[in-house]
């Protein structure tokens, strides 16, 4: 019994990692829409400011990377497809950081 209950965890301790990637998609687009919408917010504060333009195109930079990944996912058939969806839609993340990190600059 112990055994059968062993095979059982091992079993679904490497299933569960593959499915989670269809479900990380999503989770880490609605952060990368919120690191984008934030500083999105700041921004509007310092228009017009020497140095906006470089602000406002690491944005544009990380909301087609974001709309990129999202689109990846949705028609996503495998691990690969996943793989290739979190990388743009984590690509979209970091340009929203670099937008963050020059707006706090200005």
């Amino acid at each position: 019994m112990k055994l059968n209950a062993l095979v059982v965890l091992i079993a679904l301790s490497l299933l569960i990692p593959l499915s989670a990637w269809a479900f990380e998609c999503p989770r880490i687009g609605k952060e990368a829409q919120s690191m984008i919408d934030k500083v999105n917010g700041m921004a509007k504060g310092k228009m017009g400011m020497k140095g906006i333009d470089g602000v406002t195109a690491l944005l544009s930079v990380a909301k087609a990377d974001l709309a990129g990944g999202l689109a990846a996912h949705k028609g996503a058939h495998g691990k690969p497809d996943h793989a290739v969806a979190v990388a743009k839609i984590k690509s979209a993340s970091g340009y929203a950081y670099a937008a963050e990190q020059l707006l706090k600059r200005l």
